[in-house]
């Protein structure tokens, strides 16, 4: 009922539907940049009060997950060109 009544304006006044959402567009746009946009998002928001959420977090921030190993080869006739990559 309320959308159909809704179409019907929209049908008469294409032009005037056309530049009502551009001015409200227009509007939350530069309401946006005076007033700015505050969202905050971490991770760490959607982690469960557990011990085990927080051993979690310590042993992410305070270990490292990488690590760097060096492999020698050395080849039975010493010889350079037959190592494998």
């Amino acid at each position: 009922m309320i959308m159909d009544g809704l179409g019907k304006r929209v049908s008469k006044y294409p032009k005037a539907t056309i530049v009502t959402i551009v001015v409200i567009t227009l509007i939350a746009m530069f309401s946006m940049q005076i007033f700015g946009i505050e969202q905050e998002f971490s991770e760490e928001s959607f982690m469960p009060e557990m011990e085990i959420a927080k051993a979690s977090d310590d042993i992410s921030g305070n270990y490292t997950t990488s690590a760097s190993v060096s492999i020698l080869v050395k080849s039975k006739d010493n010889d350079e060109d037959h190592l494998e990559r």
